[in-house]
C-alpha cells in the first residue's frame, strides 16, 4: 500500500533520509524501526514497525518516485495475504503522514 503524495513540490527525498526519518520519528514514539537484511529470503520490506498493542507494519522505502522490484512486489504481495500491512514510503511527507496515521491508532 502506497501513501499518497501529499506534497506538490517536486522534492526527491532520499531513501537514506527517508529511512532516517521514519527511524528518528519512531524511535520518539517509543516504537522500534527494525532493519530487516535480505540474508535468506530476497524481497523482505526494508523495515518492520513495532508499535503498542503489538501492532506490526512492514514498511519498503525507497528514493522519491522510485518503485519496488518485481521480487520485492511478489513478497509485499504475500505478506498482504497473510494479513500483514505493508507499506511503500519514498518521501519524508509520507513518513509523517504514515506516523500521523499510526500515532494515536488503537489497535482492535
Amino acid at each position: 500500500m502506497a501513501l499518497r503524495n501529499t506534497s506538490n513540490a517536486k522534492k526527491i527525498d532520499s531513501e537514506k533520509v527517508v529511512e532516517a526519518h521514519l527511524h528518528s520519528e519512531a524511535k520518539k514514539r517509543g516504537w522500534m524501526a527494525l532493519k530487516l537484511l535480505p540474508t535468506f529470503v530476497r524481497g523482505l520490506p526494508d523495515r518492520i514497525l513495532l508499535l503498542e498493542g503489538g501492532r506490526m507494519v512492514f514498511i519498503e522505502l525507497k528514493t522519491t518516485k522510485e518503485r519496488a522490484f518485481k521480487l520485492q512486489r511478489i513478497m509485499h504481495e504475500r505478506l498482504r495475504a497473510l494479513g500483514f500491512e505493508v507499506y511503500l514510503i519514498d518521501t519524508v511527507a509520507q513518513v509523517n503522514d504514515f506516523i500521523e496515521k499510526y500515532e494515536h491508532h488503537t489497535p482492535a
